[in-house]
C-alpha cells in the first residue's frame, strides 16, 4: 500500500502542470489572472456597461500593459480556497482577488508585497450590544470570547479560520454569502457578524437604515493584508510584482471605496 501512494504521488507530481515563468507569459502574449466569480466592490465588479472594473482590476490590466501582454481573467474559483488552488495547480497565473495573505494560504503559494491592509470589522445586533451597556468599551473583545456569544461569518474565507482560533470558547456559525450572515444577525440568530471592514462599511454606506438594528465596529488593531498570489515556483514573477508594486500609490479601503463608487451599476 506504501508503495502505491509513493507511485501515485510520483505519476501526480510528474504530470502536474508547471507554473508558467515571467519570460513564457511575456512570449505567450498574454497573462492569466484568477478572479473570484462573484462581484467584490471595489476590488473587482462589473460597471454599467457590463465591463469588468475595480482595483484589481485596474491593477492588473496595468500589469499587462507593463509586460505587454494581453489580460485574461478567470472566474472559474467558486470559493477562495479554489482560487488559491488554481494558483497551484498552474491554471492562473496569477491571483488578483482580494485575496487574503494568512499563514495557512502562504504554506502552498507565495504572496505579493500587499496592495492594502484592511482592518477587521463587526457587526453587533442591537439587542447583543444592549449586554455591554454598562461595561467598558473595550470589553466586548472579552465578550466574543465567551460561550454566550454567537459569531457569525463567512464559510471558507480567512475570517472563517481567523475567528474560530481566536474565539474558541464563542459559538461559531458559517454561511456562504455575506447577505445569510447579516441576515442571521438581524433575526438575532447570531449576536454579530465578524468580516473585513469593508464589507461592514459597504452595509452602512448601502443600507444605512441598518444602523437602527445594528453597531458597526472597526477593529483598528486587527490587520488582513491583501497581497497577490503566485505559484511557489514562480519566485520571477513575484520579484516582478513586488516591484510594479513597489511604485503604486499607497491606498486606503476608504479611498478605493469613495473612487469606484460611482463605477456601482
Amino acid at each position: 500500500m506504501r508503495f502505491f501512494l509513493i507511485f501515485l504521488f510520483l505519476v501526480t507530481t510528474m504530470f502536474a502542470k508547471a507554473p508558467r515563468g515571467l519570460h513564457e507569459i511575456i512570449k505567450s502574449g498574454y497573462i492569466e489572472v484568477g478572479v473570484y466569480y462573484q462581484d467584490i466592490y471595489p476590488f473587482f465588479m462589473k460597471n454599467k456597461e457590463g465591463q469588468l472594473t475595480g482595483y484589481d482590476i485596474d491593477m492588473a490590466l496595468e500589469i499587462g500593459k507593463e509586460l505587454g501582454v494581453k489580460v485574461i481573467f478567470n472566474r472559474e474559483a467558486t470559493t477562495f480556497s479554489g482560487l488559491v488552488n488554481m494558483v497551484v495547480e498552474g491554471t492562473v497565473d496569477v491571483a488578483i482577488s482580494e485575496l487574503s495573505a494568512t499563514l495557512q494560504r502562504a504554506t502552498n503559494v507565495m504572496f505579493s508585497t500587499p496592495y492594502v491592509v484592511l482592518n477587521h470589522g463587526i457587526f453587533f445586533n442591537r439587542m447583543s450590544m444592549a449586554k455591554l451597556k454598562n461595561q467598558h468599551k473595550n470589553q466586548w473583545k472579552e465578550k466574543l470570547a465567551s460561550s454566550e456569544i454567537i459569531i457569525a461569518t463567512r464559510r471558507d474565507t480567512a475570517y472563517e479560520t481567523y475567528v474560530k482560533n481566536t474565539f474558541s470558547h464563542a459559538q461559531i456559525v458559517t454561511f456562504v454569502e455575506w447577505e445569510e450572515v447579516i441576515d442571521a444577525v438581524i433575526r438575532g440568530e447570531a449576536d454579530c457578524a465578524y468580516y473585513d471592514e469593508v464589507e461592514i462599511k459597504k452595509l452602512i454606506q448601502q443600507q444605512p437604515n441598518l444602523a437602527l438594528k445594528g453597531k458597526a465596529i472597526i477593529v483598528k488593531d486587527k490587520a488582513d493584508p491583501i497581497a497577490m498570489a503566485v505559484n511557489q515556483q514562480n519566485m520571477h514573477l513575484l520579484q516582478w510584482l513586488n516591484l510594479y508594486l513597489a511604485g503604486k500609490e499607497k491606498v486606503t479601503p476608504d479611498s478605493l471605496l469613495e473612487k469606484y463608487r460611482k463605477e456601482l451599476p
